[in-house]
């Protein structure tokens, strides 16, 4: 039989084992906890950044849209139109609601021009027509060209200078996210280099 001296030894060295042994077990779980908060916090951040960079480029994008927008619909002077002229609008298309002229529907029409200086051109996909015109001449007066095409304004219709001036207070105002998203996106894909 062994003595009482010896069963404590024994009991106390199990003890002791069974402690050590907890403490292991407890530093390896901080050791994986730890390791898996970095890789959590890495990824949260990454999906952060990334939601963060997406909604500037909305926002960014949605004011440079507004801007053309407005500047759409602000018109033209016909009293500074370089020459004068009759428009036979011969077909249109329903457009929108989001192109590259900005957001809202309307109608890209087809249109012959007949100057009163006998020259003839014919005007695609400009804005300036609707479908009811379609079969009633309607005077327009050429105030420049874009490419090679004449930029028309209505007789009928006035400019309205405020919109676009409003249409250049919003592109101001697109200025500062679009410059945000450029800089981070740079050093987004600078730091995913590395």
């Amino acid at each position: 039989m062994e003595s009482w001296e010896e069963r404590i030894a024994r009991r106390r060295a199990e003890l002791n084992a069974r402690v050590e042994a907890d403490e292991r077990e407890e530093q390896e779980r901080l050791a994986a906890s730890a390791a898996n908060d970095a890789v959590e916090h890495r990824t949260s951040g990454a999906l952060r950044s990334t939601v963060f960079m997406l909604g500037l480029i909305l926002i960014t994008g949605t004011l440079i849209m507004l801007a053309i927008t407005f500047s759409r619909l602000s018109g033209r002077d016909f009293s500074e139109a370089e020459r004068t002229g009759q428009a036979e609008v011969a077909s249109c298309e329903q457009r929108g609601p989001v192109s590259t002229k900005g957001f809202g529907r309307w109608q890209s029409c087809t249109a012959s021009v007949f100057w009163d200086d006998g020259d003839n051109e014919y005007v695609y996909g400009t804005e300036m027509f609707t479908s009811a015109d379609i079969g009633t001449p309607v005077r327009v007066g050429e105030v420049g060209r874009h490419r090679t095409e004449p930029v028309l304004a209505r007789a009928d219709a006035g400019e309205r200078p405020w919109l676009r001036w409003i249409g250049y207070l919003v592109l101001i105002i697109a200025i500062p996210p679009g410059l945000l998203t450029t800089l981070l996106l740079s050093a987004m894909l600078r730091s995913r280099k590395r």
